[in-house]
């Protein structure tokens, strides 16, 4: 669980620009991590959900692996697709202008720009 937590969490931290990540200069680290994260990532969940599966199996009272577990994948779910730099550059897909009764400057005011 640490080792997918880490990793997805490596792939943020080294792409964005986070206080101490730029000074790493690791730009091919990264552009390898990236370009085959799916390689890295599909041996880790199945090791984690077949883990949760085992320890429950043998203790199946014991629902602490897999709240872990779901808050792991949901942590990795969070990293791969909704923080992802992609998701910066994307045209929005609808454009919505208010008319001139939701105004709410000042007419007095002047605005520059």
């Amino acid at each position: 669980m640490l080792l997918l937590f880490a990793f997805e969490f490596s792939l943020i931290y080294l792409l964005k620009p986070f206080p101490g990540s730029q000074q790493l200069h690791s730009i091919e680290l990264i552009y390898f991590l990236y370009s085959y994260r799916f390689y890295i990532e599909i041996p880790l969940v199945f090791t984690l959900l077949y883990s949760i599966f085992r320890i429950i199996k043998t203790k199946p009272f014991t629902k602490t692996p897999l709240f872990v577990g779901l808050a792991v994948l949901f942590f990795c779910y969070v990293f791969h697709f909704i923080l992802v730099a992609e998701n910066r550059f994307k045209q929005p897909k609808t454009i919505l202008f208010k008319g001139i009764q939701a105004d709410t400057t000042d007419l007095n005011m002047t605005i520059l720009g």
